[in-house]
C-alpha cells in the first residue's frame, strides 16, 4: 500500500508544493522561503529513496521469499495454521480494501496536517472530539454539557459557529 498509494501520493503532493514554492521564491526571495524549500527538497529526497527501495527487485524478491517461508511454515504445522492462517487472509483482505479506497485516501492524505490544510475543518474536528469526550465523562451536569457540546459541534459542521472572544480579551 505504501509503495503503490500512500508514499506516491505524498511525493506527488510534495513535488507540487516544491514547484509552487520555487515559483514564489523567484518572485520574492527570502530566507524563510529558502529554508522551506531546503526542507521540502530534503523530504522529497527521503520519499524518493523510500519508493526506490520499495521498488527494488532484490528487496521485493526477499520479501516474497520471506512470505513464502511463512506460508510454508504454516502449512507444515497444523497448530500454527489454526492460529495464524485466518489472520494472514484477513490482512490480505484489508490490504485489498485499502487499495480500493486509494482515491479517497489520496484526497484526504494531509487533512490532519496543520501546514497543508484549512483551519476550519480542524476546528470542527476538535470541537466534535471535545463533545465526544464530554459525553464520555461522568459528571453531575454531564447531560447538559453534552447537549451543549453536541449543539456546538452541529453549528461547526454547518459553518455557523463563530469564535467567541475570550473573556480576558474583552
Amino acid at each position: 500500500f505504501r509503495r503503490d498509494v500512500s508514499d506516491r501520493a505524498l511525493l506527488a503532493f510534495l513535488e507540487s508544493r516544491r514547484a509552487a514554492f520555487e515559483a514564489s521564491a523567484g518572485e520574492t526571495p527570502s530566507e524563510q522561503m529558502e529554508n522551506r524549500l531546503f526542507e521540502l527538497r530534503n523530504v522529497i529526497k527521503l520519499y524518493r529513496g523510500r519508493l526506490d527501495a520499495l521498488e527494488d527487485p532484490y528487496i521485493l524478491a526477499r520479501r516474497r521469499d520471506a512470505q513464502a517461508d511463512v506460508r510454508a511454515a504454516l502449512d507444515d504445522d497444523p497448530a500454527l495454521q489454526e492460529q495464524y492462517v485466518g489472520a494472514l487472509s484477513e490482512m490480505e483482505q484489508i490490504q485489498e480494501e485499502k487499495r480500493a479506497l486509494a482515491d479517497q485516501y489520496r484526497a484526504f492524505l494531509l487533512m490532519e496536517n496543520s501546514r497543508y490544510s484549512s483551519a476550519t475543518p480542524r476546528r470542527r474536528r476538535t470541537c466534535w472530539r471535545g463533545a465526544r469526550r464530554r459525553l464520555l465523562r461522568g459528571r453531575s451536569s454531564r447531560r447538559r454539557r453534552c447537549d451543549r457540546a453536541r449543539r456546538r459541534a452541529r453549528r461547526w459542521r454547518r459553518g455557523r459557529c463563530r469564535r467567541r472572544t475570550p473573556r480576558w480579551r474583552r
